[in-house]
């Protein structure tokens, strides 16, 4: 069974918060709200408890890349074919019309048969994000 993980992108601070500083609840309206705890050990002063819409929420895939680095959502993930000599470089983004992480604009039909080849070997690697890396994309 796969791991249900998230990290949380902070547009204001411009970098992931630790999960230990923040939560997911649903408002009286059942929109998601990230709570971020106020916390001084990272530096930051945030004001009041209780942002909306302020960031991302991004969902770990369950699969990792060939160094063991876990793939989420929002990653930008570089595929070599070590047989026919090419290079893919795709955003991994969730669609939810078929419920499947998407390597976005490959014709691949799921994310696993994007990383791997043919055999199941793993030739993807994590070269970054959309958030602080949007040439890539």
């Amino acid at each position: 069974m796969r791991e249900i993980k998230f990290r949380y992108w902070d547009k204001e601070s411009k970098q992931f918060i630790p999960n230990k500083y923040w939560a997911v609840y649903r408002n009286k309206q059942n929109s998601l709200i990230i709570v971020i705890k106020p916390h001084n050990d990272l530096g930051w002063e945030l004001g009041e408890v209780g942002y909306e819409n302020i960031g991302a929420l991004e969902q770990y895939t369950g699969l990792k890349d060939k160094n063991g680095k876990e793939i989420y959502e929002g990653d930008i993930v570089k595929y070599t074919n070590p047989h026919k000599y090419y290079v893919v470089i795709s955003n991994i983004i969730y669609v939810e019309q078929s419920g499947r992480f998407h390597a976005n604009g490959t014709t691949c039909e799921n994310l696993f048969e994007f990383i791997t080849d043919i055999n199941g070997k793993n030739y993807s690697e994590i070269i970054g994000n959309i958030h602080e890396n949007p040439e890539l994309v």
